[in-house]
């Protein structure tokens, strides 16, 4: 989706909201949030589970970019299923929570469909319960996800040489995710984007999360002028 009235100014990592979970490296000048333009992409290590293909196609940069309209400044990715091939991280932290309360696991294959759904909808494959008791059985489940999310999490591929197509067109990318703000940033930073990602907005970070168009309209907060987003 484009905007063609904005144009002209910096994206600004907006404040982030108080967190319940463990915190993590704020998104500020030098820290999360900001772009550093022309770093090199750093690959994940030790990964054993063969790549797959996410939400976005598998692009060269040639192809990717021409896409892109010319007045465009910036590009705002969704990141579970995405920008990231997390589904084994989430799917082994929900057969830690399903052994610890004895109940049975569902297959890998199903978790997978629905990991850019958030939470509950994970929770939900294994459990058919309401939001309400969905939500109650959350803190724990996302407190087994924190300490394993980066061991098999990597970049779709594709991913990497498309981000740096974008940032060699003197353009900023951003994320847009509905993932509690603790997790994003522990996430992107083990990724090593904290330092190249102009913003980052979490599923706490607004009062509204997306597909709420104020996720968008976020991005240009602190900034003097508004600009082009897709």
């Amino acid at each position: 989706m484009c905007s063609s009235d904005l144009r002209h100014a910096s994206l600004r990592a907006i404040p982030q909201a108080v967190r319940t979970g463990s915190p993590a490296a704020p998104c500020g000048v030098g820290t999360g949030g900001r772009l550093r333009p022309r770093l090199q992409p750093a690959y994940p290590q030790g990964l054993a589970e063969p790549h797959h293909c996410g939400e976005l196609p598998v692009m060269c940069k040639e192809a990717c970019m021409k896409s892109l309209p010319a007045d465009v400044q910036a590009v705002l990715f969704d990141l579970d299923g995405t920008l990231l091939d997390s589904a084994a991280d989430l799917y082994a932290a929900l057969q830690i929570y399903c052994d610890e309360v004895g109940a049975a696991a569902p297959p890998y294959d199903v978790v997978r469909e629905v990991v850019s759904r958030g939470g509950r909808a994970i929770l939900r494959c294994a459990f058919a319960e309401d939001d309400e008791a969905l939500l109650v059985r959350m803190p724990r489940y996302l407190d087994i996800y924190a300490g394993i999310m980066a061991q098999h999490t990597r970049p779709f591929d594709g991913i990497e040489p498309l981000l740096a197509a974008i940032e060699a067109r003197d353009l900023r990318w951003g994320i847009v995710t509905n993932k509690p703000g603790f997790l994003t940033e522990e996430l992107i930073k083990r990724m090593d984007w904290d330092l190249r990602a102009s913003a980052v907005v979490c599923g706490d970070t607004l009062p509204v999360k997306k597909p709420d168009p104020a996720d968008r309209k976020s991005t240009r907060l602190n900034s003097s002028h508004p600009i082009d987003l897709v």
